[in-house]
């Protein structure tokens, strides 16, 4: 099949997908490691970095299959992508560079969620396979779990720290 600009697009936006997700699960890396003496923060983190890791795989799946043009079209165009990686990166950037408190990666943590489910749902592709739209329909559903999740621990302990 010959390779079009739009091809191409998709296949970049992929990629670019790819790799927020991967970044993502970086920076809930870096807060399993620095919350690892707090093992629901561990856990939390780990469980978190580890669904992103996944969305991630399910994107390069998009991209090695691409050749058989998976994806139909994007609604999103490479440019915001790039723009939402430079985001997630400057954010991964922030936590390396401050010595996060448990408030602050929840609250980081929670705004990136929002952030990514926002993106996400307005990067709908347009799948030739019905199994494919299935996966990424999970991926939605995913991001808004992350922020429930990551919500529900960042009120536990407000309502902890108050007593």
């Amino acid at each position: 099949m010959p390779t079009t600009d739009a091809n191409l697009n998709i296949q970049r936006t992929l990629e670019l997908c790819e790799q927020i997700e991967r970044c993502n699960a970086d920076i809930y890396r870096h807060f399993a490691t620095t919350f690892a003496k707090i093992p629901d923060m561990a856990k939390l983190w780990h469980k978190t970095a580890l669904e992103e890791e996944n969305h991630a795989h399910q994107f390069t799946l998009a991209i090695k299959l691409q050749h058989l043009n998976v994806v139909k079209e994007t609604t999103v165009d490479k440019l915001k992508a790039e723009t939402f990686l430079a985001y997630v990166k400057s954010v991964f950037d922030g936590v390396l560079s401050a010595n996060p408190s448990k408030f602050y990666a929840l609250v980081t943590a929670i705004n990136l969620e929002e952030k990514l489910a926002e993106f996400h749902a307005n990067a709908a592709a347009i799948f030739v396979d019905e199994s494919f739209k299935k996966l990424f329909t999970a991926m939605l559903k995913a991001d808004k779990e992350h922020v429930e999740t990551i919500q529900k621990v960042y009120h536990q302990m407000t309502i902890n720290h108050a007593e």
